[in-house]
């Protein structure tokens, strides 16, 4: 059974106030996935379940790897964040950060304490974008 569309500028809730719709299509993450990558097998990891809009993540290299988007961007100007923890190291958090972007992936580096590139067994690498979908 089809509703039809539903047309709106504002939100109400009962007890919490308003909220103009733009905040939530704008402000909503447009991807993000979470991955194991590295040890004794390499590269890049299963999905985990509950990732968004993403194939499949590529290994391009030590500390390197690629998610690839079901859906593109619109362009290459939308915002990443991420971090991922290096589970023998029980719950350290390392720097993290995206190398470039394009329509359809980031690329995205993992760096250990002393700034290099890592291929340690990561568990939850977590990323997040946001920006319009083409």
């Amino acid at each position: 059974m089809a509703f039809g569309t539903l047309k709106a500028d504002t939100l109400t809730h009962s007890t919490a106030g308003s909220l103009a719709t733009n905040f939530v299509v704008e402000g909503s993450a447009k991807f993000h996935c979470s991955y194991e990558s590295g040890g004794s097998t390499g590269g890049a990891g299963a999905l985990q379940s509950g990732d968004l809009n993403v194939a499949s993540v590529t290994d391009n290299g030590t500390g390197n790897f690629s998610p690839q988007f079901t859906n593109n961007f619109s362009s290459a100007t939308y915002t990443v964040i991420g971090n991922f923890e290096i589970g023998q190291d029980s719950g350290a958090m390392r720097n993290a950060m995206t190398r470039s972007r394009a329509t359809s992936n980031t690329k995205f580096l993992n760096y250990d304490q002393n700034g290099n590139l890592t291929e340690s067994v990561m568990n939850h690498n977590m990323l997040a974008g946001f920006g319009d979908l083409a």
